[in-house]
């Protein structure tokens, strides 16, 4: 389920995303797309996923990889327009990129 968020006159989008599946992302951006159009930009994006796992994707890569790396450049890639869109109103523009911690061992 789909859902949008008021917070200081700022709307949140939130909606299930499995980063390890590229064509989960694209039903992510495709929601967003419906949700807003071309009349809103974006801010904001925040790519929050990580895992420390072995094992391959439904897409036939790596897990960990998918997860941590591919899956976070492929929504960024897709809402890149929307993120230029912003910073050409002088609003945002933003990426915030945060992933796993366990390649520190």
């Amino acid at each position: 389920e789909t859902n949008r968020v008021a917070v200081c006159g700022k709307a949140f989008f939130i909606h299930p995303l499995d980063l390890s599946d590229l064509k989960s992302v694209r039903e992510f951006f495709n929601a967003f797309e419906q949700k807003y159009n071309n009349s809103h930009p974006l801010d904001v994006l925040v790519n929050n996923a990580g895992i420390n796992t072995t094992g391959q994707s439904v897409d036939g890569l790596d897990l960990c990889f998918q997860s941590n790396m591919v899956g976070h450049f492929l929504l960024t890639r897709l809402l890149l327009p929307k993120l230029k869109m912003s910073k050409l109103h002088n609003s945002g523009g933003r990426i915030v990129n945060l992933s796993s911690v366990m390649h520190h061992f």
